[in-house]
């Protein structure tokens, strides 16, 4: 699994996935004329400096959305701070962007005036710091090179500076190179945790949101990753960087709806009622924050090296 499918995508798809879902709730009844229907649908994230809000409006009685809304006036605030979104085009329609940094254990409030004069708020906390364990060592195992007396597991555990029941997101990703690509760029390469036989067939399986806060893997999963990579590029166009452990924490918004939509639902049921887990007055949706906390580590040259890979 590629990185970049994980990443920015997911959160984009994730908000469009839940605009179309707020934008069909047929539960609404209102009698008499056709109503405007807002959805939003916003996660701050700390992984890009551009924070992107998504804005929709329906009507009652009619499943179209319509994204092009043209003058909303949208700004958040935060700790001494407040920002203006700005809009660009998407897929048809308009997103909003702002340029800003996203902090732990921070308050942000949203405010939207819609072209007919509503007023839309929503606040949220963005997740405390975590501290990942262990943080007493620079490499994947084998600690150190001279140490060959290591356990299979790869475990990774974090603590949070208060007690939560927020979305944990662990993710061990692979950073390297091409060695004939000429433009430097380094690739990235999400590990399956773990790999399953069923009727003498290999699965890989990869991590989902959790509650847990442990990440075990192990060596085997990551040395049949890396002899797949290397027989893909041919073996010898591989550079291997660093092994990078990220944990993304999502908000209690993001945990209640993630945790209502794909934990207690199988991939192939339709829920004909909607339940509105959003945070956002006056009109549906959610706006909420999710925070990466990486750790990395680098591959042990005597180790890795001797079993034929090439290391930075």
């Amino acid at each position: 699994m590629n990185f970049n499918q994980i990443n920015k995508k997911t959160i984009i798809v994730f908000v469009l996935l839940f605009l179309y879902l707020v934008a069909c709730d047929s539960s609404i009844e209102i009698e008499g004329d056709l109503k405007r229907i807002y959805s939003v649908g916003c996660i701050l994230n700390n992984q890009d400096s551009i924070q992107t809000i998504f804005l929709s409006k329906s009507y009652n009685s009619s499943n179209t959305v319509d994204t092009l809304i043209e003058e909303p006036q949208i700004r958040v605030w935060y700790k001494d701070s407040v920002v203006f979104f700005k809009k660009a085009l998407h897929a048809g329609g308009y997103k909003y962007i702002a340029k800003f940094d996203v902090l732990p254990d921070t308050k942000y409030e949203l405010e939207i005036i819609t072209p007919d004069n509503k007023k839309i708020t929503a606040k949220t906390y963005s997740p405390p710091s975590l501290k990942i364990i262990p943080d007493s060592y620079d490499y994947i195992i084998p600690m150190n090179d001279e140490d060959k007396n290591f356990k299979d597991e790869i475990v990774f555990k974090w603590e949070s500076a208060e007690n939560n029941y927020f979305l944990y997101y662990p993710l061990a990703i692979i950073r390297y190179k091409l060695l004939n690509d000429n433009t430097d760029k380094v690739y990235k390469l999400v590990l399956p945790q773990e790999i399953r036989k069923v009727d003498n067939k290999e699965f890989e399986v990869y991590t989902t949101p959790q509650y847990s806060t442990i990440y075990k893997s192990n060596i085997k999963v990551l040395l049949r990753t890396l002899k797949k990579l290397y027989d893909e590029n041919n073996f010898k166009d591989i550079k291997l960087l660093s092994y990078n452990f990220l944990l993304i924490n999502y908000d209690q918004h993001l945990s209640n709806y993630f945790n209502s939509t794909y934990i207690f639902k199988d991939s192939y049921s339709v829920s004909l009622e909607y339940i509105d887990y959003g945070n956002v007055n006056n009109a549906k949706g959610v706006f909420s924050t999710a925070f990466a906390f990486n750790k990395f580590l680098l591959f042990s040259k005597k180790y890795f090296a001797d079993l034929g890979f090439e290391i930075n």
